[in-house]
């Protein structure tokens, strides 16, 4: 046999128009029309090669009164009417290959965008497997045909081995308009699309020098750095981009020249994770596919505080305690890891806009608690920054928690002479389960912490749940109480290290969580985690155990405002602090 190319050409001999007609909210489209019914054939030689649709269920797409959908729900429409099925079946008893390619396309005088048209192709071999998901837009433009004359993209490529009995390949089709097209200023109505889908095939003899090559010598991806760094062996890639990154654009240098390389050009962007495939199909027809995983971060979220807007913080914290810890960005962050998982939104590092005047004292927002109400810490220590034992009795691990506390007693009293007493203050002060004295982490393995069995704290993750210790503490209902360490951990500060570029930074603070009962010339004492003054010691505003008994910590009071506070005045900065009526 001649080495010759010969080229098959078979076409579709069903047509998949898509309709999409509006009045009002109601969207309708996929019209299916069916030209002819008969196989097609084509035998040359030793070659069957066969394209047909498959009759019943499947063999055409018919939906009406539908509207834009999410990816999620297109790729699982099912029945009749929703998915066009067909198949390629070849018998080969010669030495040759037979790659072949099934394409789409466009009817002319379809007025729908192609950006608007999502396009689903599944192999259907028990169950499915996915093979392209794209808008048409995306799709690459077949080499087959007189691209001046019809918009005609590749679905699929593949390749029949030589002397190859009983190939066979089923498709399923489906198709929806994206759910990121626009509808609101009327452009979209009465717009069809009509696609037909073809099946090319080219023949070529098997010879010995054929190449093999199926690899990439590299891939990039706009506005995204992959991980891991690209090797040709490595298929699986991943990498983040920012939400209003709508679409990236996908290049890569195939190794051989002889390679086809599909997937490359702009592609468009769900928020979440989009799986971009990279398919390299070699001179043999041999392939390999490269998938980049691109996920798209969630919309940028803003929050109302009393009536301002704060930006939350696009990322993750770092959030362990040890002394090697990267900085991150100041701001408002989310968190969801709560008791009810409703969200909070609390302060981390340099802010300088989350300032209160209330009942004459200053204070900071710490953050806004899950039911919405306003947790606020006062800037400095009651009574001038005075310093304070935590408790006078320290014999027993109990005189660790708050509730049996000097500290607390001494707070209530505070209170009530500075707010509690004074009703035009006190009816902005909410009651409740908001204040945490559970044990959650100990400073030293060493140390013991009753029936509890504690984490130390470089291998604590902080959080904002709370719940009952082996000792039987946990959440206290109170109208006033003290920081945790977990949010001052959450704010920004570390054991062992200097954290003076943070809103908490104060005199030596005590906190409401245990920290373990140590070791003192030969003594066991109970201690608590405080913050360390911006003045003294090696590391200034760190985070370390202290003796319960030791008087060298100010007490700074934490109250949680309702969530209709009203504010006369101001907008959060220093100079001009959010005032309570």
């Amino acid at each position: 046999m001649k080495n010759k190319k010969k080229q098959i050409i078979i076409t579709l001999i069903a047509i998949i128009s898509l309709i999409v007609i509006t009045v009002g909210v109601t969207y309708a489209f996929f019209n299916y029309a069916k030209e002819g019914t008969t196989d097609n054939t084509i035998k040359t030689g030793s070659i069957t090669f066969l394209y047909t649709e498959v009759s019943g269920v499947g063999k055409g797409i018919s939906l009406t009164e539908a509207y834009p959908v999410a990816d999620s729900i297109g790729k699982v429409q099912v029945g009749e009417g929703k998915v066009f099925d067909f198949k390629v079946t070849s018998n080969i008893s010669m030495n040759s290959n037979i790659g072949y390619q099934v394409t789409a396309r466009k009817k002319t005088g379809s007025t729908l965008a192609n950006s608007a048209v999502k396009v689903y192709l599944t192999e259907v071999n028990g169950t499915e497997q996915e093979l392209l998901l794209s808008k048409y837009s995306e799709l690459s433009q077949t080499d087959k045909v007189d691209i001046s004359k019809y918009d005609e993209r590749i679905l699929y490529e593949a390749t029949v081995p030589a002397n190859t009995s009983n190939y066979e390949k089923n498709f399923r089709l489906r198709m929806w308009v994206s759910d990121d097209t626009d509808f609101s200023d009327g452009s979209m109505n009465d717009k069809t699309f009509t696609l037909t889908v073809n099946v090319y095939a080219d023949g070529k003899v098997v010879t010995d020098n054929l190449d093999t090559t199926n690899t990439l010598d590299s891939i990039t991806v706009s506005d995204c750095t992959l991980d891991p760094v690209f090797n040709s062996a490595t298929t699986e890639y991943s990498c983040t981009v920012k939400n209003n990154v709508t679409s990236v654009t996908v290049n890569a240098t195939a190794t051989s020249s002889k390679s086809k390389v599909r997937g490359l050009g702009i592609k468009s962007l769900s928020v979440g994770v989009n799986t971009l495939p990279i398919r390299v199909i070699a001179e043999d027809g041999s392939e390999k596919i490269y998938n980049v995983n691109v996920t798209r971060k969630q919309a940028v979220q803003n929050v109302s505080i009393f009536g301002k807007k704060f930006e939350v913080v696009d990322a993750e914290p770092t959030l362990t305690t040890s002394s090697n810890n990267t900085s991150d960005a100041s701001g408002l962050y989310k968190s969801t890891d709560t008791n009810t998982g409703e969200p909070t939104y609390y302060f981390r590092g340099n802010v300088e806009n989350n300032y209160v005047s209330f009942a004459g004292f200053t204070w900071r927002i710490v953050r806004i608690n899950e039911d919405g109400t306003v947790r606020i810490v006062m800037q400095d220590g009651i009574n001038n920054n005075a310093n304070y034992a935590f408790n006078s009795n320290y014999n027993n691990y109990t005189y660790m928690y708050y509730t049996n506390s000097q500290a607390k007693t001494t707070l209530e009293s505070w209170y009530q002479t500075n707010i509690g007493s004074k009703a035009d203050l006190a009816k902005n002060v909410a009651s409740g389960n908001y204040y945490c004295e559970q044990a959650k982490v100990k400073a030293n393995s060493s140390y013991t912490m009753g029936n509890e069995n504690t984490v130390v704290y470089s291998s604590y993750f902080p959080n904002f749940k709370c719940s009952t210790d082996n000792n039987g503490y946990g959440l206290i209902e109170n109208k006033i109480g003290l920081i945790s360490y977990d949010e001052l951990v959450m704010a920004g500060l570390y054991y062992g290290r200097s954290s003076l570029d943070n809103y908490l930074s104060s005199d030596a603070t005590w906190t409401s969580s245990p920290s373990g009962i140590g070791d003192l010339n030969g003594s066991s004492y109970p201690t608590i985690w405080i913050m360390t003054s911006t003045t003294s010691g090696i590391e200034k505003n760190s985070l370390t155990p202290g003796s319960i008994y030791y008087t060298y910590s100010s007490l700074r009071p934490v109250i949680n405002l309702k969530s209709n506070t009203q504010i006369s005045s101001g907008n959060g900065t220093k100079e001009n602090p959010f005032v309570v009526e």
